[in-house]
């Protein structure tokens, strides 16, 4: 009767070791998935040659905004854009978000921009702020501003 008690009673034991070992396996797996989402892809995507056209608008005109982009994640992106005034003040005027879905890889990006009316005249440039989520965990910001460009 005693054996008995002593089998079962370590029988309970491996049992409890086998369990603990297994969320200890788990939860270390888990930890090292959530590290992978927090800092992998390190590089999203990269936008060069960024220039607009034409050079000189009057308030009211649209300007084209054109660049070329490489994407390295297929994720879809938010363009956050906005105007900088770069002479005098820092003047930051906020414009209308747009959505991408450009396709991985490397091409053109296109977008165009309403220069709102009653804007003073003076040199500005386009700030082009992309977001990207990612993965679940880490969204992406990547921020890219074009030459200047003087409204009239």
């Amino acid at each position: 009767m005693e054996k008995q008690k002593e089998n079962r009673h370590q029988e309970m034991h491996r049992t409890f070791f086998y369990f603990a070992t297994i969320v200890i396996v788990l939860a270390a797996l888990v930890g090292f998935y959530y590290f992978y989402l927090l800092f992998f892809p390190p590089r999203v995507s990269t936008l060069t040659n960024i220039t607009v056209s034409p050079t000189t608008v009057h308030a009211g005109d649209t300007l084209v905004v054109k660049a070329n982009y490489c994407k390295y994640i297929d994720a879809t992106s938010f363009i956050i854009r906005n105007l900088l005034a770069v002479d005098g003040k820092k003047t930051v005027i906020p414009l209308a978000e747009v959505a991408s879905a450009a396709p991985l890889g490397c091409g053109k990006f296109v977008t165009y921009v309403m220069i709102p009316n009653g804007l003073p005249k003076g040199v500005y440039q386009v700030q082009l702020t992309i977001e990207y989520q990612a993965t679940p965990v880490r969204a992406t910001f990547e921020e890219f501003t074009s030459q200047s460009f003087k409204i009239n």
